[in-house]
Order: structure tokens, then C-alpha cells, then sequence
């Protein structure tokens, strides 16, 4: 259920699309992409050079970092109204801390306020969240490092995210004796921020767990300091947990006999669950329920653990608790799923349905949970191979009758032969295949690429298909094979993909790339079409996360050469990992916008082929579409199903 969240509230929800306001009153340093060229200056006036609004409207998208960085620039060689500029700049830093040519675009913005950061940022309301990142910037950069720490995390809060703290905060505080002089309260607020807004440690990237392991080791710097109170015997273990430190943050957490109050029961249960040790957990919760009888959050962590448990008349009468001391979306959804595993469909899959068409949350995470799953192929052949398994099924026990030659009215994706090859294999029955190919689209052939890319997966004999590049590594398909077989949840297969990311390094992307169509045999208890799609998914979320950066990145031009290469499910993966990018990463939006736009202009002339929907579906979810190109492609998706 997220009890920190329920324990420290956010600040009021943004005003605007592009700019959070926040209640209380950083970007920080940022580059010069070598070779970029500044707009040249304009006129302006003294309301904030709408003359330069206006001509980056023309030629780029409104509110996009392109846009942004356009006027950054641009403010910068006029060099007669940096502060609005800096409003510019400051919405490219809260996208991404780190941006290398934007921090140093920064520093271009400081020496050009000759040495007076403060005066990038003039005080006045309302304030937005970027431009009050600014300012805490600027005051680090003063000395005022207490005040800065404060407003960050005052942004932070704002915007839903920890970025900023793990990209700028972490370097302020870090230093030695740097954590341990920041006041009490300055630094409370601070962990207790980081702990809301970071993911449980299972569900956490690589690189946020890096960065709670730095923090979890800062706050047991400070700790010693302050006050031991309630709140801060919960918050020490709390940030350990989500650090991944598990056993520590269990040890630090202590028994639950010798829990003498809500917080301290809590932080056991919190970290038992961590530990997958779930029954254990929801007699923790249980136990915090008979300290404050009256807190329904206790019944409704309660419920969360006998649910993961599968205890379903447990967490059942939990959340009904909880309800009955408090309603609360989480705590009725969870109910209607207890309820369905316990009675069957009856109404309440039904219900949950519709709770999660309403916008719940909760509900959605629970239905995909059970139906879950990346849609199989529509190729001719995938249909015919579903006939087949179909027979296969209802016959006895060996027999080998298999498929030994299909006829297909046109081309289809290389990996629908593949899939069938693995079927086949899988049941003992993998006699050669012939495959029969009545015509090759005349116009835009789909064995083509559409455009000079850096790996090909496939090469053609003919109409025949044939893997371009060698077998892989073993222990990279062990890898890719274990992130397959996992449940699909794209949320958690993400973080579990930057993990093996950080593993294999980018000396891995041609092996992760082959992995792709030399996949490890199907399971038991799986199908080929529903294990190749899933071992493509796997290897294209580790090569989304396979280096950083974006421009001159391996990750871009592996994932560049699937979706611009020869029309295989393979695309159909890559659209969905540039589509997870853009939205995480939205300062590669536009770029990967682009590259949408050149693969819908080479859609194969005949035939079905899976990508074409997924593409107009995937695109539509990018940031800084206008509501007319969202209306348009709902409108190709449409057409194309």
C-alpha cells in the first residue's frame, strides 16, 4: 500500500501540464552539445522575448525540450533577458538532471550573470517548480546549502519524483561532515522524501538502488545526531529496505515482540515482506492493529501481505477492517480481487474491470496480475500453428505428426517461422519445414531495412529467412531466458532488466541482439507463441538499458536497427522499448518521435504484420504530442486493426 506515502503527503497537484507549482519555497550545471548552433538572437521586449517564443513555435514543437533549449540558447546569445531563458533551461534540467550539455549550458548561464547565480531566478509567485529547482541550485552554489536541501525536496515532492535529489541533493550532502550538520528537521524532511518517492528495492532500476545505497549510508551517518524518536526508528530501516539492504534493515527494524508502538511494528512488517517472508509480515501488521486499533493502515498492510502470501480469507477480512475504519480505493480493490479468487468470476472480476476502466490504480495492477500478457501474433502462420497445437493437444501420447510444409499467401515476420520451429521442437515433432511464399510485396519489401542501421537480425535467401548474426553467449541466453520466464509485470521486468544490463555492459548488445532469434527451447507449460515474444521483450529492455546517454549510444542504435529493419516481431519489440524510453526519459522523446515518423512512412505494402497497430498505440503515449496528432494516430490505430 505505500505506508510512507500515507505518512508524508505530497505537495498540491500541478497546475499546469509543464509547470508544477509548489507551496513552499536547481537545476544544476548543464552542457553545450559539441556542434549545436545557437539560434540567432531577436528582437525582444521587456514581457519575455515573445518574438523568440514565437519563432521556436514555428519550427518546433511547444513545450518540448528541443523548444526549450532553442530559447535557452537563443536568450543567452542576445544576452538581454537571461532570467527568462533560465525558465527555459530550468525546464530541461528537471527533465534530466544529468543532461550533460544542459549542466553545462548552465555554467554558460552563470558566468554570463557575472558570478550571480541568483539573479537567473528573480523572486516572484507564483512559483513554479522548475525555476524554484533553479533557485535551489543557485543557492548551493551561495553556501546557503541548508535552505537549498529544503527546496529541492520541496520540488521533488512536487513533481512526484526523486531525480533531482538522486542527481543533485546526494552531492551536496555527501561530503564528509556535509549530512551529519544539516539540521534535524531539514534532514528528516529529506529521507523521509526519498523513502515516498523511490520504489521497493525488488522493484527498483539499478541505478535507484545504487543511489539509495549511498543514501541509506548518509542517513546512518546522521541518525546518531538526532533525536532517536518513533519516526526515525521506522525511517532507518525503511531506507535500508528500499537499498535492498535486507537483512540489515530486518536486524535495525528488531523483533516484533519488542515493538512498543504503530511505527516500529510497521518498519518489521515492511521489512519482513521485503524479505518475501509474508506470513511473518502480516502477523507484524496484526500486531501494530492491536497497538492503534483504530489505524486502518495497519489492517490494510496486513491485507497486502496475506494477498501476496495468497492467504485470500485473510487478506480478505484485513482490508474489510481497514474499510470499515476508513474507505479507500487500494483497500476496495484489493477486496473485489480476495473476492474473486475466492468465489471465481462471479461479479467481481467483473467489478474489478470496471473499478480499473475508472481509473483505479490499484485495480488495473491486479487484473493485469492475472490477464496480463504481450499480445500473441495475428500472423497467418501463428493462427495456423494455434489449429495445430489444438490437435496436437487432443491426440495421445506419441504422436509425432507435425507440420513439414505451410503455404502462405504473402510474406509474414521471420520470427512466426521461428516460432513455429520452436513448437515444434518443444513436442518432439521438429521435422524441416517448407514454407510456401505466394508473392513478395512489389512496393516497400519488407525483408528491407528502410534505412542504413548498425545490426541486422535477419538476411533472406529468397523468401527464406536466415539469423544474420551468430549464436550468442550462453550465459547471455541463460540471462535473457531467466528475465523471460518471469511473470509479465513491465514495470518490474524493467528494473529486473537494468539489473542484467549492469551486468553484461555493452560489450553484450550484438549477444542480446542474437539472443533475440536464437532463443533457448520453449518451457514446460509455455507455448512458442507466447515464449518468443516474451524472450524478444526481455532482450529488448536490457539493450534499452545497456548504456546511458542517448545520442551516439549503443542502446539507440540497436533499438534503431529493430524498428528500422526487416519487418519481423522483432520491431513490434522495439517500438514498445523506445515507446517505455521516450516516456521515462522525455528528453529523448522528440528524437525517438522521429524515428516513429521514418518507420511509418515504409509500412509494407501487403500482408500482416503485428507492429504496424503497435506503433500508432505505442507513439500516442509520448509526451508533447498535440491533441491533433493524438487524434490522428487513434485514428491509424483505428484503420490498422
Amino acid at each position: 500500500m505505500g505506508w510512507w506515502s500515507r505518512l508524508f503527503s505530497k505537495n498540491p497537484a500541478p497546475t499546469t501540464r509543464r509547470e508544477p507549482t509548489i507551496d513552499t519555497p536547481a537545476p544544476t550545471p548543464s552542457g553545450v552539445d559539441p556542434g549545436a548552433v545557437a539560434p540567432p538572437a531577436g528582437p525582444t521586449d521587456a514581457a519575455g522575448h515573445p518574438a523568440i517564443d514565437a519563432r521556436a513555435a514555428l519550427h518546433l514543437r511547444a513545450d518540448s525540450p528541443e523548444f526549450d533549449e532553442y530559447i535557452a540558447r537563443a536568450e543567452l546569445e542576445a544576452g538581454n533577458d537571461l532570467a527568462h531563458g533560465a525558465r527555459h533551461l530550468a525546464n530541461l534540467l528537471v527533465i534530466d538532471p544529468s543532461h550533460a550539455g544542459w549542466r553545462a549550458l548552465l555554467d554558460r548561464y552563470v558566468a554570463a550573470a557575472a558570478g550571480d547565480p541568483s539573479a537567473l531566478v528573480p523572486d516572484v509567485e507564483p512559483r513554479h517548480a522548475a525555476t524554484e529547482a533553479l533557485r535551489a541550485w543557485t543557492w548551493q552554489a551561495q553556501g546557503r546549502r541548508d535552505e537549498a536541501v529544503s527546496r529541492l525536496v520541496d520540488v521533488a515532492q512536487a513533481l512526484g519524483s526523486a531525480a533531482l535529489l538522486h542527481g543533485w541533493a546526494i552531492a551536496w550532502v555527501e561530503p564528509p561532515g556535509a549530512i551529519e550538520s544539516l539540521p534535524e528537521a531539514a534532514g528528516l524532511k529529506l529521507f523521509a522524501a526519498l523513502l515516498t518517492l523511490n520504489p521497493e528495492a525488488a522493484h527498483a532500476s539499478a541505478s535507484q538502488l545504487a543511489s539509495m545505497r549511498r543514501w541509506s549510508t548518509l542517513l546512518e551517518r546522521a541518525a546518531p545526531r538526532w533525536e532517536d524518536t518513533s519516526l526515525l526508528r521506522m525511517m532507518r530501516p525503511g531506507l535500508m529496505r528500499k537499498a535492498g539492504r535486507l537483512d540489515e534493515a530486518l536486524e535495525l527494524a528488531g523483533a516484533i515482540e519488542d515493538a512498543v508502538d504503530f511505527n516500529a511494528a510497521a518498519a518489521i512488517g515492511l521489512a519482513l515482506r521485503a524479505r518475501g517472508r509474508l506470513v511473518e509480515s502480516a502477523r507484524a501488521f496484526e500486531h501494530a492493529t492491536h497497538i492503534e486499533p483504530g489505524n486502518a493502515s495497519g489492517f490494510v498492510e496486513a491485507g497486502d501481505s496475506w494477498l501476496e502470501a495468497g492467504h485470500w480469507p485473510d487478506a480478505l477480512a484485513a482490508y474489510e477492517a481497514g474499510l470499515k475504519l476508513e474507505p479507500g480505493d487500494w483497500a476496495e480493490a484489493s477486496a473485489l480481487y480476495c473476492r474473486w479468487k475466492l468465489e471465481g468470476d462471479g461479479p467481481w472480476r467483473k467489478r474489478l474491470g470496471a473499478a480499473a476502466t475508472a481509473g483505479s490504480s490499484r485495480a488495473h495492477e491486479l487484473l493485469f496480475r492475472e490477464i496480463g500478457a504481450i499480445d500473441e501474433s495475428g500472423d497467418a502462420s501463428a493462427d495456423a500453428l494455434r489449429q495445430f497445437r489444438a490437435r496436437w493437444d487432443a491426440q495421445p501420447p506419441g504422436a509425432t505428426d507435425g507440420i513439414t510444409r505451410l503455404a502462405l499467401s504473402t510474406l509474414e515476420s521471420p520470427s512466426a517461422r521461428l516460432a513455429i520451429e520452436l513448437e515444434l521442437a518443444a513436442r518432439g515433432r521438429d521435422a524441416p519445414l517448407e514454407l510456401v511464399v505466394d508473392s513478395v510485396p512489389a512496393a516497400r519489401d519488407p525483408r528491407l531495412p528502410v534505412a542504413e542501421v548498425d545490426y541486422l537480425l535477419w538476411r533472406f535467401d529468397g523468401t527464406h529467412a536466415l539469423p544474420a548474426l551468430p549464436a550468442p553467449d550462453p550465459a547471455v541466453v541463460a540471462l535473457v531466458t531467466a528475465l523471460a520466464a518471469k511473470p509479465y509485470h513491465p514495470h518490474e521486468n524493467w528494473a529486473q532488466a537494468s539489473h542484467v544490463a549492469a551486468r553484461l555492459g555493452p560489450a553484450a548488445v550484438e549477444h542480446l541482439l542474437s539472443a533475440m532469434i536464437h532463443p533457448a527451447p520453449v518451457p514446460p507449460g509455455m507455448h512458442a507463441l507466447a515464449w518468443l515474444p516474451r524472450v524478444q521483450m526481455a532482450a529488448a529492455m536490457v539493450l534499452g538499458q545497456i548504456d546511458t546517454g542517448w545520442e551516439g549510444s549503443l542502446r539507440r542504435a540497436a533499438l534503431r536497427s529493430l524498428l528500422l529493419g526487416p519487418s519481423d516481431w522483432t520491431t513490434a519489440t522495439a517500438i514498445s522499448v523506445l515507446a517505455w524510453i521516450g516516456r521515462a526519459e522525455p528528453a529523448h522523446a522528440q528524437d525517438i518521435h522521429r524515428l516513429f515518423e521514418e518507420r511509418a512512412r515504409h509500412l509494407p505494402s501487403e500482408g500482416h504484420w503485428d507492429w504496424v497497430p503497435r506503433l500508432y498505440q505505442q507513439w500516442a503515449t509520448l509526451p508533447w504530442l498535440t491533441e491533433a496528432e493524438r487524434d490522428a494516430l487513434a485514428a491509424k490505430l483505428a484503420a490498422a486493426n
